[in-house]
């Protein structure tokens, strides 16, 4: 009985080892005509490297994407919300929703090849184009290049990318302002470029870009809708504070000044980083100037500190800040008193500035009870660093 038992159960066996090979058989089979057809490019993943075409606008191996799919990391290296987040100050996400405009840059080289003509300034400059083009596929690299407005013996700081050849995209600003591209079009090239090569590149075509708009938006009324496609681009200029270009950024925020409404709310925090951009040009006396303006459309504007309440500790700090910095102690006074009285997390620099106004207005009692009440060391004697201008966080 067992014996019988025992002698039918080997067939059994037998299959089940064999359905067992043939399936793992069959499957190993599958994965490498996977890997090939991966391998080929035939096969669609999610994976697939998306090159944009035209902004908004994606077709891969015919494929239509959404522009949904269109890789969003890409906004963090256009956008700075942080130092752009200037009073009137909205925390419920008013500089995220500017994102709300942007498109995925497209090819350059196709936009100029498509844009230009074939002679005078536009064949000149696709020329240098041309020229660059071909040692940066290449690969050639040299030391950033220093901006000649800036003070002698200043660099702008290095992009995050490494050094790259600009060669003939050194001086070609001054080509493509002179071109026929309109300046919205030479920012999205600017975009392109940052994307492609990096912040150096990048900044080459927005100074044109800057350039162009001043003639090109010359009678155009502000809040005009005309200008409001530039505008949005001009927001995703990131690069020229990631290079310290201060001279670009001058020209940015003069630009939005102009073309935004008056009294808008736009319009006044270009105003806050127009005299940003003077500070750090080593004109202090222009950004007092220029933050002071700011401050009287506030005040008919009316709503400094409706939604942020640490606005006017903010416009306090800087506006104490610049007139400090140009000397005018006796102004600046006024500004470190009602700084001091917000909740500011700056209090005891503040406290040691104002201290430091009242000793030059030959006010030395006073300064040494501010020290005393906030714990201050007697001044050192040795030149007053300047302080950085950025918004207190939160």
């Amino acid at each position: 009985m067992s014996a019988s038992r025992a002698s039918s159960s080997k067939p059994i066996a037998i299959v089940a080892v064999v359905a067992i090979a043939s399936g793992l058989l069959a499957w190993i089979i599958w994965s490498v005509m996977e890997a090939k057809s991966d391998s080929s490019g035939t096969r669609e993943t999610r994976n697939t490297v998306v090159t944009p075409t035209s902004p908004g606008q994606i077709d891969v191996d015919n494929h239509a994407w959404k522009p949904a799919e269109v890789p969003v990391g890409m906004l963090a290296e256009y956008y700075d919300h942080i130092t752009e987040h200037t009073p009137p100050r909205d925390p419920s996400g008013a500089m995220q929703r500017r994102e709300r405009f942007y498109r995925a840059p497209g090819d350059p080289f196709a936009l100029l090849e498509s844009r230009l003509a074939r002679d005078g300034p536009d064949a000149a400059l696709w020329e240098k184009v041309q020229a660059w083009r071909q040692k940066w596929t290449a690969g050639r690299e040299v030391e950033p290049s220093r901006d000649p407005r800036l003070p002698p013996g200043v660099m702008i700081r290095p992009s995050r990318a490494p050094p790259q050849d600009l060669g003939e995209l050194a001086n070609v600003d001054q080509l493509a302002a002179q071109s026929s591209l309109a300046a919205q079009a030479l920012l999205d090239i600017g975009r392109a470029f940052d994307f492609l090569v990096g912040d150096e590149a990048a900044t080459v075509w927005i100074r044109a870009a800057l350039v162009k708009a001043q003639t090109e938006y010359d009678k155009t009324q502000p809040g005009d809708p005309a200008a409001a496609g530039f505008l949005r681009e001009l927001d995703q200029t990131r690069a020229l504070w990631r290079l310290n270009d201060y001279p670009s950024l001058e020209q940015r925020f003069s630009l939005a000044i102009r073309l935004y409404p008056a009294l808008s709310v736009e319009s006044r925090r270009a105003g806050c980083l127009h005299a940003t951009a003077l500070y750090y040009q080593g004109r202090s006396e222009e950004a007092a100037d220029a933050i002071l303006k700011v401050w009287d459309q506030d005040k008919q504007a009316g709503d400094l500190g409706a939604l942020e309440k640490g606005d006017f500790g903010e416009m306090d700090w800087v506006t104490g800040l610049y007139l400090f910095s140009s000397r005018q102690y006796a102004r600046a006074v006024p500004y470190y008193q009602d700084f001091l009285k917000t909740d500011d997390n700056r209090k005891r620099m503040g406290a040691q500035m104002f201290a430091s106004c009242l000793t030059q207005l030959g006010r030395p009692e006073e300064a040494e009870r501010i020290r005393h009440q906030y714990g201050l060391p007697r001044p050192a004697t040795r030149p007053v660093r300047r302080p950085a201008t950025q918004p207190a966080p939160g």
